[in-house]
């Protein structure tokens, strides 16, 4: 620039002007916009607060979205799932996760487990082919008893009629598979139960499993109750007679056939807290110490009653278990404890 001065109008004269230097910009910072995920932004700038000078701000590229995965979630047979989604981390935005429907279960046919009688319904087990969740279902009672004719299921048996009391029994026993006849025309209802058919029996209902190790120095491997009695042994429910023997052709007793249910009871996890009063039977001082538990829950459970021995109803504990009465109780054992 320069200074001020003056020359005369009728003359050469002059007041000289000197020169100022220049002032130089004055910048002023113009701030920098950070781009996001969908908006460009702007590197940082200047301008002078004097003149039209500038340091022009860039134009900065919109970053676009940092996606990351939200993982699927499979639909089970009772619970909702989700598709796959994706989620911004720099932002709100989001690729949403759909709701998949639960799949229902797929039932199978179905496993008969308890066959229905007069007056009283069955049940069937539904497993799910895909999870493995069960459901029971009643199956209805019959409405008629059973006349002893050809659909009976112990028809073939002479020794068993339809006014026996222990016929439904026996038939319920032959229906699901519990236990047959001693041969093909007689079942014996009579016949002492032994500690073998007792703990086979058992066996059988739980599904035959393939547990235990045989230790018993009586049960010779690869008869028709070793398996039953190691799967028996392995579970608690029979402890043996001592001496490292079983006694697989010992008759059960009522109170051995007590305190077998008793722990077989116990190892489904079944509630055994429920007991009868034995003292109201004249032998009561009869039974085992190890047995008073068991037999007071069966008692309680009116799985065994007294037995009528001249004139009195007496608990016999040391009495031999028959085939019928053992039918009889494992009746009531599945039909209302079990089941």
């Amino acid at each position: 620039g320069l200074t001020e001065g003056s020359h005369c109008s009728r003359c050469d004269y002059k007041v000289a002007q000197e020169v100022v230097p220049a002032l130089g910009h004055d910048l002023i910072t113009d701030a920098a916009v950070a781009a996001t995920c969908t908006q460009t932004g702007l590197t940082e700038g200047s301008h002078c607060s004097r003149c039209d000078y500038k340091v022009a701000q860039e134009v900065v590229p919109a970053l676009g979205h940092d996606l990351i995965t939200d993982a699927a979630v499979a639909a089970t047979c009772t619970q909702t799932g989700l598709t796959e989604g994706s989620h911004c981390s720099r932002c709100d935005y989001k690729v949403a996760q759909e709701t998949v429907p639960a799949k229902g279960h797929s039932w199978d046919e179905g496993k008969v487990l308890l066959k229905a009688t007069y007056g009283k319904e069955g049940k069937i087990l539904y497993t799910c082919t895909v999870c493995g969740e069960t459901k029971k279902e009643a199956i209805p009672a019959l409405d008629t008893p059973c006349d002893g004719g050809k659909d009976c299921p112990s028809y073939a048996f002479k020794d068993v009629n339809v006014g026996d009391w222990y016929h439904e029994a026996v038939d319920f026993a032959v229906d699901n598979g519990l236990f047959n006849g001693m041969s093909e025309t007689t079942f014996e209802p009579n016949t002492p139960m032994s500690r073998a058919m007792l703990v086979t029996v058992l066996w059988r209902y739980a599904g035959q499993p393939e547990e235990g190790t045989n230790d018993f120095t009586d049960v010779p491997d690869g008869q028709w109750y070793t398996k039953a009695v190691a799967w028996a042994a392995s579970k608690g429910i029979v402890t043996g007679v001592g001496g490292g023997k079983f006694d697989p052709n010992g008759k059960v007793t009522r109170e051995q056939l007590a305190a077998i249910l008793f722990r077989y009871t116990n190892s489904l996890e079944i509630d055994t807290g429920k007991r009868g009063n034995l003292s109201s039977f004249p032998d009561a001082s009869k039974v085992s110490p190890w047995a008073t538990d068991a037999y007071s829950w069966a008692v309680g459970e009116g799985l065994i009653g007294g037995n009528v021995i001249n004139g009195k109803t007496l608990l016999d504990p040391q009495g031999n278990a028959t085939r019928a009465q053992v039918a009889t109780i494992l009746m009531r054992f599945i039909q209302n404890i079990v089941t």
